[in-house]
């Protein structure tokens, strides 16, 4: 079912209820900038002095009063809001709405934080699941995962291109913000992600949650850039492509080396393990760390070229080499939920799996989008993505059409958290 829901509607918004669980939603939009001020417009919340912010009061006690103030605060920066800050409340509200939807359990998640994994793949195509129109793979694991969660159906990564994506994702940030407007980082790079900007890692990090990166890093390779620099604990995986470029420059060295805080594993890198290891190392971070509260970002290799299919599954799908990768991703993301269930921690897990940026157009008449990657077209930047949490409450097997961006999670995934969003 597609579901949808307009901002000024204040009924539907109350009876979503969506924003019970936005308690860090910030200050106006307006406020944020004191040099724009009104001098005939007053906080309206001093207009009436009994009026009082029941959010200084115990949540347990008050959720109900809580949850209004917070409509009407929200619908305060919908109707004084432009055009842009409009969006930004629009896509921010969305996001919270399909993936929570509880209140009772706001002070229970304070105490027990939710785990959250964040499953990022390489140039994978819009059409490019079985949930999302793909009849030359099968993706049973993922598509499960869509059928217990939200698929969302009009949702943009940050760049059509690797490394400006990743840095939106991880800053919540417009990439040319952060020092990564243009093309990506390679192995001679002296430029990376700002290294002042407040990371999810770094986020995380600095409210009690273990921190892993497992996979391809891409976003700088001197020394403040680096992961363990950006608030991971630990790091494994390929700071680089595996390139022609990185092929050559590293070839003196005896290849791309695959990396684990700092100390090389394996010289050259093997395209058709990755998969398989990123996944037995995502698996034992979780194992390590299922008391604690983590962060894992898991941002895949595949399906970058070169392409890399174990033997298992070489020749598995009818779409080739790029078919059988996918289909390897779809069993790793399966391992993956089996390894939560098996740790007893997936009804305290969010769990999201999203491209970097897309492939190509589509294959039939019924698949409209053209383009593909660095094409600023919808097949360069709509990209699949899902949101999983039935275990939080997160809203299961609905479909949003909404309009989202990759920067959107930052605040969102913060939001779950409990963490106030800076």
């Amino acid at each position: 079912m597609e579901t949808g829901f307009c901002l000024s509607e204040r009924t539907s918004m109350q009876r979503l209820g969506f924003l019970a669980c936005a308690a860090n939603i910030g200050d106006d939009p307006e406020q944020k900038n004191p040099e724009q001020k009104n001098p005939e417009q007053k906080n309206p919340e001093q207009k009436n002095p009994e009026q009082k912010n029941p959010e200084q009061k115990n949540p347990e006690q008050n959720n109900g009063e809580v949850m209004n103030y917070r409509i009407a605060r929200l619908m305060r920066m919908w109707e004084r809001g432009n055009g842009s800050q409009r969006l930004w409340v629009h896509a921010f509200a969305v996001l919270v709405c399909a993936l929570q939807s509880w209140v009772g359990e706001l002070s229970a998640a304070e105490t027990q934080p939710p785990n959250v994994i964040f499953v990022f793949v390489d140039d994978q195509g819009y059409y490019d699941l079985g949930c999302y129109g793909a009849t030359e793979v099968k993706t049973p694991r993922i598509d499960a995962m869509a059928e217990q969660g939200t698929r969302f159906t009009d949702y943009y990564a940050a760049a059509p291109i690797c490394s400006p994506s990743r840095a939106g994702l991880l800053t919540g940030c417009y990439p040319r913000r952060v020092g990564n407007q243009t093309w990506v980082h390679r192995a001679d790079s002296l430029s990376g992600i700002h290294p002042s900007e407040l990371t999810l890692g770094e986020l995380f990090k600095n409210h009690g949650y273990a921190t892993a990166c497992i996979g391809k890093w891409h976003l700088g390779f001197q020394e403040p850039f680096l992961p363990h620099n950006q608030g991971f604990d630990h790091y494994f995986g390929l700071l680089h492509n595996l390139d022609p470029v990185e092929i050559v420059y590293f070839e003196e060295e005896g290849g791309v080396p695959l990396l684990r805080n700092g100390e090389v594993v394996k010289r050259p890198a093997d395209p058709t393990e990755l998969t398989k290891v990123y996944t037995d190392e995502a698996i034992s971070f979780m194992e390590e760390n299922q008391s604690e509260p983590f962060f894992l970002y898991l941002p895949h290799t595949m399906l970058h070229v070169p392409l890399g299919v174990s033997e298992a599954f070489q020749g598995s799908s009818k779409w080739g080499e790029y078919g059988d990768a996918i289909q390897e991703l779809d069993h790793s993301v399966g391992r993956l939920f089996d390894a939560l269930k098996r740790l007893e921690i997936e009804d305290n897990t969010v769990v999201v799996y999203a491209s970097d940026n897309g492939r190509g157009p589509g294959r039939t008449p019924q698949q409209k989008i053209r383009g593909g990657k660095l094409s600023t077209y919808e097949g360069g930047l709509r990209v699949p993505a899902i949101a999983w949490g039935p275990g939080l409450g997160l809203q299961a097997g609905e479909q949003s059409s909404a309009v989202v961006r990759a920067m959107d999670w930052y605040p969102t995934l913060a939001t779950l958290a409990g963490i106030e969003v800076p």
